[in-house]
């Protein structure tokens, strides 16, 4: 089955809560939400080795990881057909930036905007999360980096609406304990939409299409 992690739901979570504030319906939101859950998926292709690197990636390592966003679309490519487009597009997008300087080059209003969305998010809990080539930033250093970085990796709109959100909702999302209404909608929409279990991961000597 497709795993998700702790950080992936926090991700879901705050995509939920940006794309309502971006004007999308609670249904699309509760869609984004869905494909956000499962926008790293494709790292289970990359050996461990690199993703549990403690150090910077070599460009020959960045270049295997960066083939994450091709394993992740093909591999929910057998998603219901309501959530594939959306899902698809969010896990080969979500490592683009606003001035083309992402994985693949895209740049601006190429990118879909729920992707950029997902990216935004994906940010924020990268930067404030523990790994094992960084200690976690403090909130408030992560979100004077994602402002900073407003016109070069992020859509400055976006990065506006971003931080309005996290002033007004963004902290309690965190608030694992707190079963707030946001939270309980963000799990239901992670756990009965997506049907995690029912995916099943290709042999691992398959080759990409």
């Amino acid at each position: 089955m497709i795993p998700f992690s702790k950080e992936d739901e926090h991700v879901a979570k705050l995509a939920i809560s940006l794309s309502l504030a971006c004007g999308f319906n609670s249904k699309m939101a509760g869609l984004i939400g869905d494909a956000a859950a499962l926008h790293d998926c494709g790292k289970v292709k990359v050996p461990e080795y690199i993703i549990n690197k403690p150090g910077r990636l070599s460009l020959d390592e960045m270049e295997i990881m960066k083939t994450h966003t091709i394993w992740g679309a093909y591999i929910l490519s057998e998603l219901r057909e309501e959530l594939r487009m959306i899902a698809v597009n969010i896990v080969a997008f979500h490592h683009e930036k606003w001035d083309g300087s992402g994985y693949w080059g895209y740049r601006g209003g190429v990118i879909p905007y729920y992707c950029q969305i997902v990216s935004i998010c994906d940010m924020y809990v990268a930067l404030t999360a523990n790994r094992p080539y960084k200690e976690p930033w403090p909130p408030s250093e992560a979100m004077e980096y994602i402002k900073s970085n407003a016109g070069k990796t992020f859509c400055p709109k976006l990065v506006r609406t971003f931080l309005g959100c996290y002033q007004l909702q963004f902290a309690q999302v965190f608030n694992l304990s707190q079963r707030d209404p946001l939270t309980e909608k963000s799990q239901s929409f992670i756990m009965e939409s997506v049907e995690v279990k029912q995916l099943k991961i290709q042999d691992e000597r398959m080759s990409i299409p």
